[in-house]
């Protein structure tokens, strides 16, 4: 891994732990079918399960009844976010809905930003279609079949210079063409050795704004400015509606498609780094003024090279 960098376990909390601080698709966009596949059981209802708490102020009915509650087994569904992580519930959750109790059990999916920022939404700013790619054909670094479901491979967890606050979370992920819920029709042959690559970006903004200010001036003096232009590879605007989901609209991925897409599992590497590390890192491999597809190029960087 480069210097200046940190990597961090796949299954680490979304959010930093001491500091309380603070993408359109470039492919075709596939049709969803009749056809089904398989998804967890994330939709279950699930309870609420309190704290053991003492007797007192309680009559001893009350308190047993309570505790019992606490004993059991934790439900399925509940058990699998766990599991998969904070940053499949922030993806897969604005695509199902997830019982409200689960931020309370397993807390927010969100990192940690002050109180004057927001996270913007989930911008899927760019996808590849990659052709008889070992890695992303592996079972270690990708999909091996269309029966596999989806993968989160990479998180980036950008962070500003001097004040440490998280400004961006950067998400690639892969899945197969030929999956159900994403073909149309029977499997073609000469996809089977394609696999789709997909990158979302979220940004902090103020309260006030509807989407993320970025820096996308063509002086790039400064870091931001790098770190943004190197993402939006020359597009000069955010558009929601062709950038809800790694198949175009949000609405494209439902409930029978979701797993084939996203799988259900935590990334296979998260790194967190600074604004300056991360525009330094692009400089030096000569990729931030270049027309590149930025999803390979950050696979390249920091899961293929580790």
């Amino acid at each position: 891994m480069m210097m200046g960098t940190r990597v961090v376990s796949p299954t680490e909390s979304a959010g930093p732990s001491n500091n309380t601080t603070p993408p359109s698709s470039t492919g075709v966009t596939h049709r969803c079918t009749e056809d089904t596949q398989p998804t967890s059981n994330v939709i279950n209802s699930v309870r609420l399960v309190p704290e053991k708490i003492s007797p007192r102020n309680l009559d001893q009915d009350r308190f047993q009844r309570v505790n019992r509650v606490k004993d059991e087994p934790e439900d399925e569904a509940v058990a699998h976010a766990r599991r998969a992580g904070p940053l499949w519930r922030a993806l897969v959750g604005n695509h199902v809905r997830f019982p409200s109790k689960w931020e309370t059990i397993l807390g927010s999916s969100k990192p940690l930003i002050p109180s004057h920022l927001e996270w913007s939404k989930w911008y899927y700013i760019a996808r590849h279609r990659v052709k008889g790619d070992k890695r992303l054909n592996s079972r270690e670094l990708g999909i091996r079949s269309r029966r596999s479901g989806g993968r989160i491979l990479l998180r980036l967890v950008v962070k500003e210079m001097h004040s440490q606050n998280i400004c961006r979370e950067i998400v690639v992920g892969c899945f197969h063409p030929n999956s159900k819920g994403i073909r149309r029709g029977d499997p073609k042959p000469e996809n089977e050795d394609v696999r789709e690559v997909y990158m979302a970006v979220r940004w902090t903004m103020y309260e006030a704004d509807e989407e993320p200010r970025l820096d996308l001036g063509q002086e790039h003096d400064n870091y931001e400015g790098v770190v943004d232009n190197f993402l939006m590879q020359r597009r000069t605007y955010l558009d929601y509606s062709t950038m809800g989901s790694p198949l175009g609209h949000r609405k494209a991925v439902k409930n029978d498609n979701v797993k084939a897409i996203f799988g259900d599992q935590a990334p296979t590497a998260s790194v967190e780094l600074h604004e300056d590390e991360f525009a330094e890192i692009l400089k030096s491999n000569g990729v931030e003024n270049v027309a590149v597809m930025p999803a390979l190029v950050l696979l390249k960087l920091f899961l293929f090279s580790r």
